[in-house]
């Protein structure tokens, strides 16, 4: 259940604030929060806010289980859009994790082998995809598709975008996130509606779909 921070960096000249995301997701312990969002226990201050978010590790193993357990078909496992991107890297870069012996062919493997296989590992242990230099982990630094994930966990109000931003410099630049707020909004203002939508008076959007790392 990795963590996320919020922390204010600036105002603009309009008077939004932009507070920018930051998470590091390896090793976090498995995502707690309820089935039907991303996040959960957001809690904010005039300046800052964290909370948990949903991972790509996380949806890895859910969705072996689900298949071992007859909830969800290979198919549907390897159309989820939040990790289909990842059975292809590992199809396209690591072919020798998906055979059983030397005398197969992985391009004779049909896509629900492979997906199975995947899965199978992710569930076993024999694929580790949560450490910070494995090579099929779902998350890796210079990638900086965990902070996007981390960003795109939560819903945000009319009121409230999330805009990427190029940071570092020569040799050390990455995209980043803020998450922006209209005019006189705050942080404890997006808790208010994060937990009561409706009550806030402001109608819910969808988090982003994934998309897969450059």
């Amino acid at each position: 259940m990795p963590k996320a921070e919020l922390r204010h960096v600036h105002t603009s000249s309009d008077g939004r604030p932009a507070f920018e995301v930051f998470s590091e997701p390896w090793g976090a312990p498995r995502f707690a929060g309820p089935p039907d969002r991303d996040w959960d226990d957001f809690a904010a201050t005039e300046d800052s806010a964290s909370y948990s978010w949903r991972g790509g590790p996380d949806i890895l193993a859910a969705l072996a289980t689900a298949v071992v357990e007859g909830r969800m078909t290979v198919a549907q496992a390897a159309n989820d859009a939040r990790v289909s991107w990842w059975f292809e890297y590992v199809t396209e870069n690591f072919p020798e994790w998906l055979l059983q012996d030397e005398e197969e062919d992985p391009d004779a493997l049909s896509d629900e082998v492979i997906c199975r296989r995947l899965l199978d590992g992710i569930r076993d242990g024999s694929l580790d995809i949560d450490r910070y230099d494995g090579k099929p982990s779902y998350y890796f630094f210079e990638w900086g598709n965990y902070v996007y994930d981390a960003a795109h966990a939560l819903e945000l109000p009319e009121w409230a975008d999330r805009d990427s931003f190029e940071g570092g410099g020569p040799g050390s630049g990455y995209e980043g996130w803020h998450i922006t707020l209209d005019a006189g909004k705050t942080l404890r203002h997006l808790q208010e509606w994060l937990y009561d939508p409706a009550g806030a008076g402001a109608k819910q959007t969808r988090p982003t779909s994934r998309r897969r790392p450059r």
